[in-house]
């Protein structure tokens, strides 16, 4: 009987080792399994969120070959490089939004458009009050440019036919003397005069650093026109009011601005709005009375003087 109670503790302690072990054997597989599941998400993850980084520095390597091939001087290959580097980055962007918008639906095509661009074109002054269907139609209008630091992207002097928005970096403003009027940042805007009627411009807009900027030609507004006939009859009106006076780079110069969203926009911190954008148009009148008459900068001291005046009356009596 002893014998056999050995013998019987025996097999059941084998049987425990073997249960222990493919315990264990099971423990391992799963482990493994779901070990090599996460790492395979993780991967795609990572693989998704360097895909841009790894285009990017795919085109910034032939960019490195050929200043290398062709013994480019060391401080023009740096600024090369630099402006490689901003460009690929903002062209994969802006390929991407154009990728989407392609397959999007047009309502849902004009609900993304809106929703990108509203805050700062529902912000300048011919917008005013347009409609929320022009401002989709004109945000799915505006085309991308990009300006090297030192560039000018307009010159005192020449014709336009442009309104910008600034979606990066920095710009100066000056005008035919070249005093400096203002530097204008992301969120900004101008030429919403030239936009309305091919003219001559009175001042010069200097890119700061790499800039890269919306704009709007007088051609593709025209052509959105055409649908909002109310909105042209108003735009009409203003286009013999409209000046540089109403600009960003003056409204800026002048601190009468207000935060939205976080980012700052040029509108004036008031709400006797109308009637500053009515003194605007009438001083705007006068300047080019003045500009015919006499010059340009006569025209430019008359306008600041009056806005400088506007600022103070209505700055006083906020509500």
């Amino acid at each position: 009987r002893e014998r056999g109670t050995r013998r019987e503790g025996r097999k059941w302690k084998l049987v425990y080792v073997l249960h222990i072990r493919n315990s264990t054997q099971s423990l391992i597989v799963c482990s493994s399994v779901i070990f090599a599941t996460i790492m395979s998400q993780i991967s795609t993850v990572l693989g998704n969120l360097s895909y841009r980084s790894r285009q990017k520095e795919l085109q910034l390597e032939k960019v490195r070959r050929f200043l290398h091939a062709h013994n480019v001087q060391a401080s023009i290959a740096r600024k090369v490089t630099d402006w490689a580097s901003f460009h690929y980055e903002n062209e994969m962007e802006t390929n991407e939004t154009t990728e989407i918008f392609s397959f999007l639906p047009k309502n849902l095509r004009m609900n993304m458009a809106l929703f990108l661009h509203e805050n700062q074109l529902g912000c300048i002054p011919i917008f005013y009050k347009s409609g929320s269907d022009f401002i989709a139609q004109v945000a799915l209008h505006l085309q991308a440019e990009r300006h090297n630091e030192g560039e000018r992207i307009i010159t005192c002097g020449e014709v336009s036919d442009r309104l910008f928005l600034i979606r990066r970096g920095t710009c100066q403003v000056s005008c035919k003397s070249g005093r400096i009027i203002s530097t204008l940042c992301k969120g900004d805007y101008f030429g919403e005069a030239h936009v309305l009627q091919r003219q001559i411009t009175t001042t010069t807009v200097l890119a700061l650093d790499f800039v890269e900027t919306w704009y709007l030609t007088k051609t593709r507004l025209d052509e959105i026109l055409i649908a909002f006939p109310f909105v042209a009859k108003v735009l009409h009106k203003f286009k013999d009011e409209s000046s540089a006076v109403t600009s960003s780079a003056v409204l800026k110069s002048l601190s009468i601005r207000r935060d939205h969203d976080g980012v700052h926009l040029p509108t004036p911190k008031i709400s006797k709005q109308d009637d500053v954008v009515s003194l605007l148009r009438w001083a705007a009148i006068v300047g080019r009375v003045l500009r015919r008459l006499y010059s340009a900068d006569a025209s430019v001291r008359l306008s600041n003087k009056l806005l400088q005046f506007s600022h103070n009356i209505f700055g006083k009596h906020r509500m």
